[in-house]
């Protein structure tokens, strides 16, 4: 941690204080000053031996510091230091209500002309929040958009967006407190019918499954006893040794198959163990010596295993490590082709059954109650892992134990079961969606994420201590078109020239007809006077559109607005609004660490998925900035669906290169919020003739727009076949297919529309 002493004269408290209070607030500099560097009884001299071992000197400059003898002798010293060691930096600060050029006059030569190529914080001519901005950024180096979100995260710090996901809740009750239920379908997951909670990245599906955490429930309800005890169990890929990939080149499918049974009904086992352990240590159920014992043995009955050694649950656990660590063996033995047997345990539905049945019947509070096995990242799953879930959910006993189970957009791609019938929705089922569609205002869907996400907010506002606002709406400041630089005037005097440009004479239209044709016009306009800028983004409503319905990206968002806000010296907690500007420079920055990510959170496609979506923004944005009449097109339409999964491309993959279907990558890509699928949310757009396929549509993940330098809003769509994707996916003609591209799409097709009537998607949608 840097370290920064401050020399000031003690009529100058007041300030000095108050600057430090933020300093530290908004960077993690530790400062020192005397009355915290000296105990009673201390030399003087030691305040040297301070400045010695710090990173900056920031001396406060009035008169009073100026005609202090002592501030003289500390700033000598750090002058000398500075000239010795590159590393250590003065930073002045001008008091605010002083004059520089009357200090000036005060100073000795020699200090004069020390500190006259100085940067100076000048609170003395700029407002409190720009020179506590200027300070800041001469004494925290530039830091890149990882740096920015490793401290935004950081569990021990202020930010109050700090936690955004559910493995940030290292405190069962902070988690309780906080939680938010959606606004829809809750009631499908808490009811004992299975569901299949799906949702893109960041949607909240693992918060949403952790609330039905037994500890978590009895917070939130705090009511016993409970009509579900809710089991975690994650589906990550080093949690099965059936999931590894040497399994199908050693075993057969069947053999596998029948060996992730056992390894799925031993894990679960071990998952509703552990949550009875973790529920007894944190008293929320009572378990004597006796009824542990006794349960222990019955459960151990349960999954073929001795019961004589089965004293307690550690007791227990340790038993169904041994079996699963049978699996380990055989699996492993078979990798190194020896002739090994299989000398586990042979488990089936029924043992897991029972085993619930068990555990309902010996242990107090778990009576009358459905055991919910709570099953994270099913899409990590192999196929025939997959098909053996889907047999164990399809034959659930909704009494005595039921699954929840958190899967990514497209993850759910087979319904096959063991027994041959298909899992089917509705009898076996519910779905619930936690994407939400908010590219229309007018829809229900657009009001239940705001009032989720106010909802969400206002419990992170009160319980992080902020005394004025608990409602995010009112803590971000909203963006004006005057934020961009830009007038009326100048958006109709580029609209006009549009028309010019066209050979239409804006003249001779009526009123109404200009009045409409503003309309469409003005966001083609807007676009093309902002070539060369940065457009701004400010308040609830951009970042709504920003976080594509993405609860996650929301908050994200508002995190390192808080973050800059901070640096600024906004005191947001006390009511000061987060400006443009730092909403701006979070947009940014939270942008450029999502296309960052890419690659390192896509196991396998990351680096193909983030080249395309590159070139789609530089396609985009050259629509955006050249095309008059449908410049935000962010939609992509493939005019050919069909193709995607017929022609493939050579991707370079961990294990050499592969070929892989367009579509599996586009899947990927969706899984993970990089693009959302449009198709599935209105039906699809219809073809131009009825004997044509019907398109299918992507949305580009509008948290990636600042970024890419195009426009968040898919008010109209680009076309591209399949081929043209797949161009663009293929490394030798990436660059042609994208000039290509770039051409086709910024041609206007024919003369320049006249809009006699305006749209719905036109109305209330300017720039």
């Amino acid at each position: 941690m840097a370290k920064a002493f401050i020399t000031y004269s003690h009529d100058d408290s007041e300030f000095v204080d108050s600057l430090i209070a933020d300093i530290e607030m908004a960077t993690e500099i530790h400062i020192s000053i005397d009355k915290r560097a000296l105990a009673p009884g201390d030399s003087l001299t030691k305040i040297f031996a301070e400045i010695e071992n710090s990173d900056f000197l920031i001396p406060v400059l009035s008169e009073n510091s100026i005609d202090s003898k002592w501030c003289k002798k500390e700033l000598s010293v750090a002058i000398v230091k500075e000239i010795e060691e590159s590393a250590f930096k003065v930073v002045p600060v001008v008091k605010k209500g002083k004059d520089l050029r009357a200090l000036q006059q005060r100073m000795p030569d020699d200090l004069k002309g020390a500190l006259r190529d100085k940067f100076m914080a000048r609170f003395d001519s700029k407002e409190y929040k720009d020179a506590f901005r200027d300070l800041v950024r001469s004494l925290v180096p530039e830091q890149s958009p990882q740096d920015i979100y490793a401290q935004i995260e950081d569990p021990t710090g202020e930010n109050p967006f700090r936690r955004v996901r559910a493995e940030h809740f290292k405190d069962s009750r902070v988690f309780a407190q906080l939680f938010t239920k959606p606004v829809q379908d809750y009631d499908k997951i808490v009811s004992p019918k299975p569901a299949f909670i799906e949702g893109g990245r960041g949607t909240g599906k693992t918060m949403v499954l952790r609330s039905l955490e037994a500890p978590i429930t009895m917070l939130r309800k705090n009511v016993l006893p409970l009509s579900y005890f809710g089991v975690y169990c994650k589906m990550s890929r080093d949690s099965f040794a059936t999931i590894t990939g040497d399994v199908s080149k050693h075993v057969d499918r069947d053999i596998a198959g029948l060996l992730f049974y056992n390894e799925l009904v031993l894990r679960l086992a071990q998952s509703l163990i552990d949550e009875i352990e973790r529920c007894a240590h944190e008293k929320f159920i009572r378990i004597d010596a006796a009824a542990e014992r006794t349960f222990a043995q019955a459960a151990a009955k349960c999954l073929r295993i001795n019961t004589d050694e089965a004293t307690d649950l550690n007791a227990l656990n340790y038993l169904i490590k041994v079996q699963l660590d049978k699996i380990i063996d055989y699996i492993d033995g078979k990798v190194r082709r020896e002739n090994i047997k299989y000398e586990g345990s042979s488990l089936k539905r029924r043992h897991l059954e029972d085993f619930c049945k068990v555990a309902c019947h010996h242990l107090q509070e778990l009576r009358g109650t459905t055991v919910f096995f709570l099953v994270d990242e099913y899409e990590n799953l192999i196929d025939f892992q997959k098909v053996v879930l889907n047999t164990l959910i399809k034959s659930h006993t909704a009494q005595t134990w039921s699954f929840k189970v958190a899967v990514k957009k497209t993850g759910f791609d087979t319904t096959q079961t063991l027994e041959g019938q298909e899992l089917e929705e509705g009898p076996d089922y519910s779905r619930v969606n936690l994407d939400f569609d908010i590219l229309d205002p007018s829809k229900p869907s657009y009001e239940r994420y705001v009032t989720y996400l106010k909802l969400i907010c206002e419990k992170i506002l009160r319980a992080e201590g902020f005394q004025r606002e608990d409602d995010i709406e009112n803590v971000l400041e909203k963006r004006e078109l005057s934020h961009d630089g830009l007038t009326k005037d100048a958006l109709l005097s580029e609209v006009k020239e549009i028309f010019r440009k066209r050979d239409v004479n804006w003249e001779e239209l009526d009123s109404e007809q200009q009045q409409r044709n503003r309309h469409h016009y003005e966001v083609a306009a807007y676009y093309r006077l902002l070539i060369g800028k940065k457009r701004k983004y400010g308040g609830f409503d951009d970042f709504i559109l920003l976080s594509s319905g993405i609860v996650r990206t929301f908050l994200e968002l508002s995190g390192m607005a808080y973050y800059f806000a901070r640096q600024d010296g906004r005191k947001v907690k006390d009511g000061e609004k987060i400006s443009v500007g730092n909403q701006t420079e979070a947009a940014y920055t939270l942008s450029e660490y999502y296309l960052w990510k890419i690659s390192k959170d896509i196991e396998e496609w990351g680096p193909t998925i983030r080249g395309l979506l590159i070139d789609l923004g530089d396609i985009l944005r050259q629509k955006l900035h050249k095309h008059l009449s449908e410049p935000e097109a962010s939609r992509v339409t493939i005019s050919d669906p069909s193709k995607l999964s017929t022609l493939t491309v050579l991707v370079t993959h961990d294990k050499g290169k592969l070929e892989v279907p367009i579509k599996r990558i586009l899947n990927v890509a969706v899984e993970h919020s990089v693009f959302h699928e449009y198709e599935k949310r209105g039906g699809g757009r219809r073809p131009k003739h009825p004997s044509d396929e019907p398109p299918c549509d992507y949305i580009v993940n509008r948290a990636f727009a600042p970024a890419l330098g195009c426009s968040p809003r898919p008010r109209w769509s680009t076309e591209f076949k399949s081929e043209e994707i797949q161009g663009l996916l293929d490394s030798n003609r990436r660059e042609q297919t994208k000039q290509r591209l770039i051409s086709k799409v910024t041609k206007e097709p024919g003369p320049l529309p006249l809009f006699d009537k305006l749209s719905e998607k036109d109305i209330g949608n300017g720039a």
